[in-house]
């Protein structure tokens, strides 16, 4: 065992005294809830003339106090579809290979959700006694991670069961809860006791999150004894870029097509997305600097990746460990309708629109898109052609000509200028018959024969001055669009088929 992080029986000592910080919570809350109302009955009974404001106060933070400590039952909604054994036999074949390596009972119920992230928790029952012990796999991650560094993963959740943190976590999780609606209530109140609660919410809250960390760290240990340390650590990496990488990818790729009236292959297009080599190489980068300069943090449930590549042994970063293999995503059966069932989840009650494979997201979603803006913003092309796009995108934001040409204020001009400019050029060679890619997290492209063009990243480097205008005439030669006047793309929306 490595000196500095502790072991199970340093986790135990934590565990019994986060448990009694509970006991004593619920043991001082209904004390002093009835002992406000106690003093309240107190004034009004054996004082003879008791302030009305003081009773008010005492009665109001009893009921307060009181009512923040009622246990609520809090019945477990499902993220996404239930995944069953008939409907997807290899993901079932891996977790029970999995459980197995652990020591643990197959989860009752498994889940799918929109999310990077898997878990497990207890569903149902009372404090997590006697209730279902539930898997949740987020499709996202799934797409992300390998087989190898998904069988690290759930590892890592099985020793959540194995280390027994499901039937804690019900009485943590509730006890929080608890201090936070009883904070609140006061707050709304006005009553002083709030800061009781607050100052003891801050003392629980930062010895169960250590407790937490700790178990992380121990069923790391138990997963890199599982699927190997260098998958495991993969996995976190991967888990880490897949986190970051997520929203971007979703915002940027997927909902311009779902706002086109489509739906793409959204795990599909997320692998494509992370494999990008632009992503890959920024995401790369961010994690290293991650794992070098994230802090701990008292309140985290997790340690900084840092930590807990360390406790790993900090293996290599893994790259080969899953290399070749298929992302855990390929274990489903039916992709598809799992992705309109959980948009059908995230979006009760709405439509859920067709789906759109990715390589006719240029010609149905982008081209109609930019076909749009041409025509919205042609005046801005008026007069200019392709090769003197380089002279008008020099011009400085202040030029009286912007305003003539552009409806937007004048420091907009430019980069509207070479958005348009470049929109419009695409538009005349994918009339020509250049073909058009457009994939996740790349750089938009049209190509003939061994030619390539990037119109967007290309017209952006003229604007930016990193390509120069003898350069860029020289570009213009080559694709034979020097002479093209911008303001003569075709913008007409060809006939429905």
């Amino acid at each position: 065992m490595d000196p500095g992080v502790p072991g199970r029986s340093w986790l135990a000592l934590r565990v019994v005294l986060a448990v009694g910080l509970t006991v004593v919570y619920y043991a001082f809350s209904i004390a002093l809830g009835l002992g406000l109302l106690w003093a309240a009955w107190a004034l009004v009974t054996e004082t003879k003339s008791p302030s009305g404001y003081l009773v008010v106060a005492l009665a109001v933070g009893g009921i307060c106090v009181l009512w923040s400590v009622l246990p609520r039952w809090e019945p477990f909604a499902a993220p996404g579809p239930r995944l069953r054994p008939d409907d997807h036999p290899r993901l079932f074949r891996e977790l029970r290979s999995v459980a197995e390596a652990v020591g643990q009972p197959m989860p009752e119920e498994v889940y799918l959700a929109a999310d990077v992230n898997a878990g497990v928790t207890v569903a149902g029952g009372l404090l997590g006694l006697g209730g279902r012990r539930v898997m949740i796999l987020g499709l996202p991650l799934m797409s992300a991670l390998r087989v190898p560094e998904f069988r690290g993963v759930i590892a890592h959740e099985f020793g959540h069961f194995h280390g027994g943190e499901t039937r804690l976590s019900p009485w943590i999780y509730r006890t929080q809860q608890a201090i936070a609606r009883a904070v609140r209530t006061l707050s709304e109140a006005g009553s002083v006791f709030r800061f009781l609660f607050i100052g003891y919410g801050k003392a629980f809250h930062r010895i169960t999150q250590a407790v937490s960390r700790r178990q992380e760290i121990l069923a790391d240990r138990l997963a890199a004894e599982v699927a190997g340390a260098p998958a495991m650590a993969s996995g976190l990496r991967r888990t880490a870029v897949a986190a970051t990488a997520y929203q971007a990818y979703f915002g940027n790729e997927v909902v311009p097509i779902l706002s086109s009236g489509f739906r793409p292959p959204m795990a599909e297009g997320f692998r494509r997305f992370l494999g990008a080599r632009p992503i890959a190489d920024s995401l790369d980068g961010f994690v290293e600097g991650l794992v070098k300069e994230e802090r701990a943090d008292p309140y985290d449930s997790h340690p900084p990746l840092r930590e807990r590549l360390a406790a790993l042994g900090n293996p290599p970063s893994g790259r080969d460990a899953a290399a070749g293999a298929p992302t855990a995503a390929a274990l489903l059966d039916d992709i598809e309708t799992l992705e309109r069932r959980l948009l059908e989840a995230a979006y009760p009650g709405v439509a859920v629109p067709p789906p759109l494979p990715w390589s006719e997201a240029g010609a149905r979603v982008y081209l109609p898109f930019w076909r749009a803006r041409v025509r919205e913003d042609r005046a801005l092309l008026e007069g200019l052609t392709a090769d003197g796009l380089a002279a008008a995108l020099s011009r400085p934001p202040g030029d009286p000509r912007w305003r003539r040409r552009a409806e937007a204020p004048a420091p907009q001009g430019p980069p509207k200028l070479a958005f348009v400019g470049a929109a419009a050029i695409l538009l005349h060679l994918a009339d020509l018959g250049w073909a058009l890619r457009c994939e996740p997290g790349r750089e938009v492209a049209l190509s003939r024969g061994d030619e390539t063009f990037f119109p967007f990243q290309e017209i952006g480097d003229v604007a930016s001055g990193a390509t120069t205008a003898a350069g860029w005439a020289e570009r213009c030669r080559a694709l034979e669009i020097d002479g093209l006047l911008l303001a003569s793309a075709p913008t007409a929306d060809p006939p429905p088929p």
